[in-house]
């Protein structure tokens, strides 16, 4: 499944594309402001015929890599695709809440995977593209990977600090 990357980037990059274009004919493709303040400089959704299939071919590599290094059993590519799909879901759940509005509850689900990765490792790649993926039509290609790539850093460190370290200390009072 994820031995042909190119096909995968290729369908992403036709996907991001058909995406800009229908903002283009239909009123101008987004730009987003640093801020949410008009008066400081935008970032435009252009980007993500850069961002996403780049990011895509990074994140496919990582999880191809993994697969091939770490076993060939088929449970282990179905923890791969179960966390993608998860990932996706959450993503695709994040975005519907923020579009109907419901802003009390997207500021707290967004939080959800920095709570999970006490308990399990979130910062995997397939993670992270599902999450980007999950988001890109309702936020463009910019945003998700700024948002995914900061709540991937900070699922880690509450990983590394309270997992581990607490692993850790367990195991030098023994």
């Amino acid at each position: 499944m994820f031995r042909n990357k190119y096909l995968l980037v290729l369908i992403i990059l036709i996907l991001v594309i058909t995406h800009i274009l229908w903002d283009y004919f239909n009123g101008g493709v987004p730009v987003h402001y640093v801020l949410a303040n008009n008066e400081l400089p935008g970032i435009s959704n252009w980007w993500g015929l850069l961002t996403v299939p780049i990011l895509s071919w990074v994140l496919l590599s990582l999880i191809y890599n993994k697969i091939e290094s770490e076993s060939t059993s088929k449970s282990h590519l179905n923890k791969v695709i179960f966390s993608f799909i998860m990932s996706l879901l959450f993503g695709v759940l994040l975005s519907a809440f923020w579009e109907f509005k419901m802003d009390f509850v997207t500021q707290y689900l967004i939080l959800l995977p920095i709570i999970l990765s006490v308990f399990v490792k979130v910062h995997k790649p397939e993670c992270l593209l599902g999450f980007v993926l999950g988001m890109v039509y309702t936020f463009g290609g910019v945003l998700p990977v700024g948002f995914g790539l900061v709540i991937l850093t900070m699922s880690f460190i509450t990983n590394l600090i309270l997992n581990q370290g607490t692993l850790y200390l367990i195991s030098k009072f023994k």
